[in-house]
């Protein structure tokens, strides 16, 4: 009965004896709970039963598909920015990741790049498409330019979010138009894609 301390993304009550958290999965999980004293015990939160619910993902800013692929994102954006524009429901903050093209972590001031993923529990995966940004990197330059060169020239083939990403034009195909265009934007003679 003694009054406990903070826990963080629980909510302590009024009377300071308890501690609450919502959940939206099914999950187990340890907390360490502290009393006033500095006395301490980890506790086993097991829960059950919630039905699952599709995680989703809305943006005010970006284009979404069926297939799961955020597109209309300039170069340069950084994962901040993103998540100012995405609003994610029917999942805990702390069960959303995202990951580069090799599946490495991004931080916040990381740049999002084609084929980078949002990972929902681990399993739902969003896919990014960054305009003009045909090799993941984030940035529309020269090296896409050659790559997209390379497709049309068919020497190497662009396909999935990366065909997408190299089709600035939204004609369906990546051609010389698109080339003309990444390099106007790599030039700084439009600013965007």
């Amino acid at each position: 009965n003694e009054e406990l301390q903070e826990v963080e993304g629980w909510t302590l009550s009024e009377d300071k004896k308890s501690l609450t958290k919502e959940y939206t999965r099914n999950k187990e999980e340890i907390v360490t709970i502290k009393d006033i004293a500095g006395n301490e015990a980890n506790v086993t939160v097991k829960i059950e039963n919630i039905i699952y619910k599709e995680p989703i993902v809305e943006s005010d800013e970006y284009e979404i598909n069926e297939e799961k692929q955020i597109s209309n994102i300039q170069p340069n954006t950084t994962i901040e920015e993103i998540m100012n524009h995405l609003q994610i429901t029917n999942v805990d903050e702390d069960d959303v990741r995202i990951v580069n093209n090799k599946d490495e972590e991004l931080t916040s001031e990381d740049k999002i790049g084609t084929g980078s993923k949002i990972l929902l529990d681990g399993e739902t995966v969003y896919t990014f498409v960054v305009t003009g940004d045909v090799n993941g990197d984030g940035k529309a330059d020269l090296k896409d330019i050659l790559a997209v060169n390379r497709h049309r020239l068919h020497k190497s083939v662009l396909q999935d979010v990366y065909l997408l990403a190299g089709d600035t034009t939204n004609d369906n195909v990546a051609d010389l138009k698109d080339i003309l265009k990444i390099n106007r934007f790599r030039l700084g003679k439009i600013s965007e894609l």
